[in-house]
């Protein structure tokens, strides 16, 4: 009996838990160079050092060697890190002023992923950060081009020359990032408590009706006084 009652327990755990995620305040980073080593892509940053999977930064590293980016206004990374493993998911995204670009450039930058041609300024896109910090440009535009890699993964790591590699080259534009830490744990939803209380009636309604027999209180109720006496 008690076996399956775990089994209910578990069962009902399996599809009705889930899992929460405690985010921390975000906070600023400013990347300062990129570089690829050993099949990995490398981003460093002003606090800490991202290890990119090279899959998922295939086109990004591409679009670096395009002569079309050197029109781009700026680059802008949305970083999220797990504190249990350091792992990371990475949105990362270039804007281009459009009055700026020819057909050609178009052509060269539809082939990335999720084109966006846009009506829109900084202050619209981008509400939590500073102009003085952004060094947006005056005027701002008002018709942007955006590209958008969304499937970023990797993790945080230490690199030994770190020291080394930057005296080497910096990004001649840093990259402008928001970084959030969260941890996840896994609870019961509301419905997930619901569902393993009614299935497992049928077991813990005897069991507890055993268990508290000893404690009922059996008496033979006066009618006269209200009062009732025990057997």
């Amino acid at each position: 009996m008690i076996k399956t009652l775990w089994v209910i327990i578990l069962a009902g755990c399996l599809t009705a838990c889930q899992t929460v995620h405690h985010t921390q305040a975000p906070e600023t980073e400013t990347i300062v160079s990129w570089f690829s080593a050993n099949k990995q892509a490398y981003a460093i940053g002003d606090k800490r050092v991202y290890q990119l999977d090279a899959a998922s930064t295939a086109q990004l590293v591409d679009l670096y060697q395009q002569p079309v980016l050197q029109k781009a206004l700026m680059d802008f990374a949305r970083i999220s890190i797990n504190q249990d493993n350091q792992q990371v998911d990475v949105i990362y995204t270039v804007y281009f002023d459009a009055h700026r670009l020819t057909d050609a450039d178009r052509a060269i930058l539809k082939q990335y992923p999720l084109f966006n041609e846009q009506a829109a300024t900084y202050f619209n896109t981008l509400t939590l950060f500073r102009q003085e910090w952004l060094k947006l440009p005056t005027p701002k535009p008002t018709h942007l081009v955006r590209i958008e890699f969304s499937q970023l993964k990797g993790k945080v790591v230490q690199l030994q020359n770190q020291q080394e590699i930057l005296a080497q080259g910096r990004l001649t534009r840093p990259v402008a990032s928001q970084v959030s830490h969260y941890r996840t744990s896994v609870a019961w939803s509301e419905s997930g408590k619901h569902a393993v209380t009614v299935a497992s009636a049928p077991i813990w309604i005897p069991v507890a009706s055993i268990l508290f027999l000893p404690y009922l209180v059996v008496c033979k109720p006066n009618l006269l006084s209200g009062e009732c006496t025990r057997f």
